[in-house]
């Protein structure tokens, strides 16, 4: 999308199916401020066997911040 196409980032949806990424195309995952902690931790887990960073929104103020 054009709003966001300065960051260089990929927006994944996942609807159950798999997708076939090149290994190591992962660098970072950012988690909804809404996602519950169960999420965030089984991501979390996947993500650091494989190094890649996690990141959680939360909203201050009305505003969405990386946490």
């Amino acid at each position: 999308h054009a709003h966001w196409a300065h960051e260089q980032e990929v927006r994944i949806l996942y609807d159950g199916n798999h997708y076939k990424l090149p290994q190591n195309s992962i660098r970072r995952v950012i988690i909804g401020s809404r996602a519950s902690k169960d999420f965030l931790q089984e991501v979390s887990a996947v993500c650091a066997k494989r190094d890649i960073a996690v990141t959680k929104l939360g909203v201050r103020n009305g505003q969405l911040h990386a946490r």
